[in-house]
């Protein structure tokens, strides 16, 4: 049976990979051009984004050694002056790739553990929610295990946020969504478990070590990241993932940008410690990222 699952798995990796150089091979000599309506104002960068977009193919040969080191490139999403209906359809194609990657899953495992060893529903936030669809996965999850959840959610994205609360009120999930810069507010509020998904990599390696500090200083017991990680096999899973998923523009070049941006299990165990979380667990995930998970002592 190991034997097996191991074939299997092998099989699938040699077919991903080689769809994705044949996807590669084929859009290598096609520049990628951003709708100026996504940004409208900085011109170096949505140059810089159009040479990126371009290399995320062409270039692909060449990209092991690129992954070497962190590469953080604005991405659209990242932007002011998002076209709402096109932040909405990136919102519904990243919605469908966490499903997919089983991200709220994964989650749930050490959250559930923490939730059936205590008197009464857990205090949760999700940190920069996006589509708002792990808190709602999670408040589901809750449900089905005969568990009590108080969720609270925070974007910094106005229209994010209404995306959320709609798909939120869409399935009658009970999640607090309200608006929240992480890097410029503090953290209000009290909370036994913090979440943070898909966010670090739009991070400076600074802000990082920062954003770490100050959940470990608000959450009561425990803190919950997951994220990408930087490499070869992840960089093409998002090349092929991203155009097979979803329709959105904006998610077929963000998606392998922010794949360049991630970082390395060895570099989130160091900044953790700069940041002074000791003993924190380190793992790696399906499909090409890593959870991390942090008790308060």
């Amino acid at each position: 049976m190991i034997i097996e699952v191991f074939a299997v798995r092998v099989v699938i990796g040699y077919l991903t990979t080689y769809l994705s150089l044949i996807f590669i091979a084929g859009a290598g000599n096609k520049s990628q051009r951003l709708d100026c309506a996504y940004v409208q104002s900085n011109e170096i960068l949505v140059a810089t984004q159009r040479a990126a977009t371009k290399s995320q193919f062409g270039d692909c040969v060449n990209t092991p050694a690129k992954l070497k080191q962190r590469q953080l490139v604005g991405e659209i999403m990242d932007q002011p002056g998002l076209d709402q209906q096109r932040h909405f359809e990136a919102l519904r194609g990243l919605t469908r790739i966490n499903r997919i990657s089983r991200v709220s899953s994964v989650m749930w495992e050490p959250i559930e553990r923490l939730a059936r060893t205590t008197g009464r529903p857990l205090r949760i936030l999700d940190l920069a929610t996006g589509a708002g669809d792990l808190p709602v996965s999670l408040w589901q999850l809750g449900q089905r295990a005969g568990l009590s959840l108080n969720i609270a959610a925070c974007d910094k994205s106005p229209d994010a946020l209404q995306y959320a609360r709609d798909a939120a009120r869409r399935v009658h999930a009970q999640v607090n969504f309200f608006e929240l810069d992480l890097v410029e507010d503090d953290i209000p509020g009290e909370f036994d478990v913090i979440l943070c998904s898909l966010f670090l990599h739009h991070l400076e390696t600074l802000s990082v070590v920062e954003l770490l500090r100050k959940i470990g200083n608000r959450v009561g017991q425990l803190l919950i990241v997951s994220d990408l990680r930087r490499s070869y096999g992840g960089y093409l899973l998002a090349c092929l993932a991203t155009r097979v998923l979803t329709r959105s523009h904006m998610v077929h070049v963000d998606g392998p940008l922010s794949v360049r941006a991630a970082f390395t299990i060895s570099e989130l165990h160091d900044m953790a410690r700069q940041a002074g979380l000791v003993d924190v667990q380190l793992s790696r995930t399906w499909p090409c990222r890593f959870l991390l998970t942090w008790k308060r002592p």
